[in-house]
């Protein structure tokens, strides 16, 4: 009977030839050995998948499944559906790992962490060696309480990635990713709104994450800005609406105000004035009733925030 690997690493591939060997090697490197990756390669048209295939069949412990182009969330659950570690990690396929990052994470699983979260550095597009002249230090681990996670799951960078964490794979059972700009954000909403996991964190730096300006231009960044935000709001009415805690109400929604805020007036004078005044009302119309009824946030920044959305004047006088 072939041995159940400790830990499933899922890897999605898309067009990325000039990053995947660097993926592949800090995965292959890493101090925990017990694992499996699973390299989805979603239609490639370059020689990702070549290079896949080739790294496959030097190391047991990597497999490769080629499939048409499906985009990012169907390319990650096709790799969860073949996963049989007992925890997952899902990484992308253009970043790369510390050499102790699954050590790290694997080893708040077994403090009892349904769910492990590192910290990341975040790097240049062609910097390869984030980790190489860097000290690991002495790792700080904490419990993060489950309110406090889906509050910040609107607002917090590292919260909502998905490629710092390790998931227990029989909490996750049938979650699986949904198409959308915020694929990341709803499914770790998923998680935290239907499991009730144990969650630790740690402030080890595991992941690197590499800002690629290139990926998306100039023109698209701010509209793709634009349509994430309001985006947290659907997640808002979908996972938080309803849910039983009004303190993670009243957090989630003034998280949601403050980039409300910040969409009204930070655009003003430029091209983008008139979408990010469409996107301001949007996201008004969704969470704004809410906010002013939540009894869990003060009755100070229930009368500030209105005046602020509608006078430039006193948002910057506040903002300040």
């Amino acid at each position: 009977m072939q041995k159940v690997p400790e830990i499933s690493i899922i890897v999605s591939i898309y067009n990325i030839e000039k990053y995947i060997q660097c993926c592949l090697k800090s995965i292959a490197g890493q101090f925990f050995t017990d694992f499996e990756a699973i390299l989805v390669d979603d239609g490639s048209t370059d020689k990702s998948g070549q290079i896949c295939d080739a790294f496959a069949a030097s190391d047991s412990r990597f497999m490769v499944i080629h499939q048409e182009n499906k985009g990012l969330s169907q390319a990650r659950n096709v790799g969860m559906d073949a996963a049989k570690g007992n925890w997952i990690a899902i990484i992308d396929g253009d970043d790369y790992l510390h050499p102790g990052a699954l050590q790290e994470l694997h080893r708040m699983a077994m403090m009892g962490a349904d769910l492990s979260i590192c910290s990341y550095r975040s790097v240049s597009e062609d910097n390869d060696s984030a980790f190489e002249d860097s000290a690991d230090g002495v790792s700080v681990i904490k419990t993060l309480p489950l309110d406090d996670f889906l509050s910040r799951l609107c607002i917090d960078v590292k919260t909502i990635f998905i490629w710092n964490k390790l998931y227990r794979r029989s909490m996750i059972k049938d979650i699986r990713f949904r198409d959308g700009v915020g694929e990341d954000r709803d499914f770790n909403y998923q998680v935290g709104t239907r499991c009730n996991p144990k969650i630790l964190t740690t402030s080890f730096k595991g992941n690197a994450y590499r800002n690629r300006p290139s990926s998306i231009s100039r023109t698209e960044a701010v509209p793709f800005r634009l349509r994430v935000y309001q985006d947290r709001c659907n997640s808002y009415n979908i996972y938080i609406k309803d849910y039983p805690s009004e303190s993670v109400r009243g957090r989630t929604l003034k998280g949601l105000m403050d980039l409300m805020l910040k969409i009204r007036w930070g655009y003003q004078g430029t091209e983008w004035e008139s979408d990010a005044k469409v996107s301001a009302e949007n996201m008004k119309s969704m969470i704004f009733r809410d906010f002013l009824s939540c009894k869990a946030i003060p009755v100070k920044y229930r009368i500030m925030y209105p005046l602020c959305y509608y006078n430039r004047f006193i948002y910057k006088v506040l903002k300040h």
